[in-house]
């Protein structure tokens, strides 16, 4: 049967995504505009898990040092049961600036959320549209499409990718639309 997974919002929700880890456990992440923990009715993200034969947990407010608006939630979950979680979000944080850009958290298999990580570095521009994976050495790859200076006429949406072996620094951005005479999205 059909299951509500936002129980605790009292307002719109959307663009849910979802993974499973290897224990059956339903981790799921979206983007809702209730007033969680008195944050405001700007658009957060939220996380919440299922345990295999066990009951929803309690609404997690994943985006807390936002104040703008937050959206294009992704996750994925490692072998050791972490949460991975990125998104878009046009707050000033870590001096990024007042454009969209890719910020990154992680939620330990203990409950205990990690501190925010500016992944946009390099951005000047916006940054949407994040898409998140984990390989079997659980190391983290983050891919999104990014408004790019280029020689033409105008502007270009390019897509930009980064990744972060475990307990590592981010890598340098990468371009990988770049023989691509068109948008990339």
């Amino acid at each position: 049967s059909p299951e509500v997974v936002s129980t605790e919002s009292t307002a719109n929700a959307y663009r849910g995504v979802i993974a499973v880890d290897h224990f059956g456990t339903i981790h799921i992440a979206w983007k809702d505009k209730s007033d969680y923990q008195g944050i405001g009715t700007n658009w957060h993200i939220c996380y919440k898990n299922k345990p295999k034969d066990g009951n929803w947990t309690t609404t997690d407010l994943v985006s807390t040092e936002s104040s703008g608006n937050c959206g294009c939630p992704s996750l994925a979950v490692d072998t050791n049961n972490t949460v991975h979680v990125t998104w878009a979000d046009d707050s000033e944080i870590y001096n990024s600036g007042d454009d969209e850009d890719i910020f990154y958290r992680s939620r330990l298999k203990n409950g205990y959320w990690t501190d925010y990580e500016l992944v946009s570095t390099d951005s000047t521009t916006d940054s949407l549209e994040p898409s998140i994976d984990v390989d079997s050495e659980n190391t983290v790859y983050i891919a999104w499409e990014e408004m790019v200076d280029t020689t033409m006429a105008h502007n270009r949406y390019n897509i930009i990718y980064k990744q972060k072996k475990q307990g590592d620094l981010w890598l340098p951005s990468e371009n990988v639309s770049t023989q691509s005479t068109g948008q990339s999205v």
